[in-house]
């Protein structure tokens, strides 16, 4: 929660938040930092997250994120996976959290293009070019591929 107050301090507009290996982030800190940062949005991988789903007014800046195909009921979004780049081999990057870094830099392409946007519209705009996928969240095959300039 420090972190996320020091962040919606800065011209940041996209916040990652990421844990230890066997940490679950607790759903109520996120969403009240959501609510209390409007104009920040929040991505978290969604195998970081507490197993209770977000509740509508609960997801307003933030977006819960998997890798693959549905991932329980806390993901908002999946996105295909692709294999994490060798940054070292003893650094492994979990696909949940290299997701979380695909959607953080479309999300931040789309605030490039319209700064005005609330962390809830970047939410929205994003969930808005994902295809339904029922009965799981909507997925996004390659956020890379997104042009929001069009």
């Amino acid at each position: 929660a420090a972190a996320l107050r020091f962040t919606g301090g800065t011209p940041a507009r996209i916040a990652i938040v990421a844990a230890q290996a066997g940490e679950l982030l607790p759903l109520a800190g996120l969403a009240e930092a959501a609510r209390r940062l409007p104009g920040l949005l929040i991505v978290v991988p969604a195998r970081r997250m507490e197993t209770r789903p977000p509740t509508v007014a609960e997801r307003a800046g933030l977006l819960v994120v998997a890798a693959g195909p549905y991932a329980g009921s806390v993901a908002d979004l999946v996105v295909t996976p692709v294999e994490a780049p060798s940054m070292a081999p003893s650094i492994p990057i979990a696909a949940d959290d290299l997701t979380a870094i695909r959607i953080a830099a479309l999300a931040a392409r789309l605030a490039a293009v319209e700064p005005a946007l609330s962390g809830a519209a970047l939410r929205a705009r994003i969930l808005g070019v994902a295809t339904p996928q029922p009965p799981g969240p909507p997925a996004i095959a390659d956020p890379a591929a997104i042009n929001w300039r069009k």
